[in-house]
């Protein structure tokens, strides 16, 4: 899709409270550029400083097309990750919040004392993301966005381990702070649980990985598919000791699971899985092949609907009937669909592994 786009320089405003960027974006839909649209669109645009007042320029992205997303929530595919900031070549300034939001004269203040220590100076010396960092840590700003941020500056030296692990390990510090607080479940703070198993992992803290990963399997907020296919897919890592970065199973993969009763005299029954029984997460492996699958298995259940013992009769491969296994001892079926029938009963149950597209 073709965009015609006028841009206008970007100036702070004075006044009590400051914008540090304003952005007036003229967007004219042109018509189809045939059946992909551009994989991006970059326009350069002028930013002001708010603490010198020096005008520069920046790249601003307005359209990218996403591939896919690793585990620590980089995004891969036609996109600049991390998006760049503003940092205004004069003072080192790295602008906050991409130079989009507004900062008080306090804020301002804080900011032109930053920029003058002994802290910052040697923080030049670091990534534009690092910087950002220490800005937000020094503004009082969230925790978890402080230790997004240090995340985002590990993507920036992704081939210095080193470098790259002394910011995960900054970005761990400020997500186990955030994570302590009493908080209502969220977005934010589940991104948070699932980054600090990653982050634990990456560090080569496989048996605290381990443990975490155990604690928060059964979590309600991680109760979606996608997110217990990356807690097991996280297993199989921390059991390989394995410490490089890896592209995330996407909502791409379908677990569904299909049952029949097969006790003599029972076949009017239709067994249903409580609310609580997880589904089996889909394989890493078969995943990163992309490759589906089926397990078909029997159960036995107690007419409590209790599963007491089960037996695979066939597998398409053994990650999918492994990771079955893993599932369905856990799993509790609805007892009042189960009237009526012997103890135990026999369920005949077929998990399909489907990828979409």
């Amino acid at each position: 899709m073709s965009q015609d786009i006028e841009m206008h320089s970007l100036r702070h405003r004075r006044g009590p409270r400051r914008p540090v960027l304003r952005t007036w974006l003229m967007v004219v839909v042109a018509g189809l550029a045939g059946a992909l649209a551009r994989a991006e669109d970059v326009r350069k645009i002028k930013v002001e400083c708010p603490l010198c007042e020096d005008e520069f320029k920046f790249k601003l992205v307005l359209e990218e097309l996403r591939s896919g997303l690793r585990l620590d929530f980089k995004q891969f595919g036609s996109v600049h990750s991390p998006a760049e900031v503003p940092e205004c070549p004069r003072c080192g300034l790295v602008l906050p919040d991409g130079g989009r939001g507004e900062l008080s004269d306090a804020e301002l203040d804080t900011l032109r004392e930053l920029i003058k220590s002994d802290r910052y100076k040697t923080a030049r010396e670091e990534t534009s993301y690092f910087r950002l960092a220490v800005i937000y840590e020094t503004l009082q700003r969230p925790p978890q966005d402080i230790a997004f941020a240090y995340v985002a500056a590990s993507w920036q030296v992704d081939e210095e381990p080193v470098r790259c692990q002394i910011y995960l390990a900054r970005a761990l510090a400020w997500y186990e702070t955030y994570l302590v607080r009493p908080e209502p479940t969220s977005p934010a703070r589940t991104r948070a649980m699932l980054m600090r198993a990653e982050i634990l992992r990456r560090l080569a803290r496989f048996a605290e990985a381990r443990e975490y990963l155990d604690e928060i399997a059964h979590h309600p907020a991680l109760a979606r598919q996608v997110d217990q296919n990356i807690i097991q897919q996280q297993r199989d890592l921390v059991a390989a000791k394995d410490d490089e970065p890896h592209v995330a199973i996407a909502d791409d993969a379908r677990v569904d699971v299909a049952l029949r009763v097969t006790t003599p005299g029972s076949r009017g029954l239709r067994p249903q899985l409580t609310t609580e029984a997880r589904l089996p997460a889909f394989p890493s492996g078969p995943y990163a092949a992309r490759v589906s699958g089926a397990v078909t298995l029997q159960l036995s259940v107690t007419r409590s609907g209790y599963v007491v013992g089960w037996q695979v009769q066939s597998a398409t491969a053994e990650a999918f009937a492994q990771s079955v296994l893993r599932s369905v001892r856990d799993w509790t079926f609805d007892p009042n669909r189960l009237d009526g029938a012997p103890s135990p009963v026999q369920v005949e149950c077929v998990v399909h592994f489907g990828l979409d597209g």
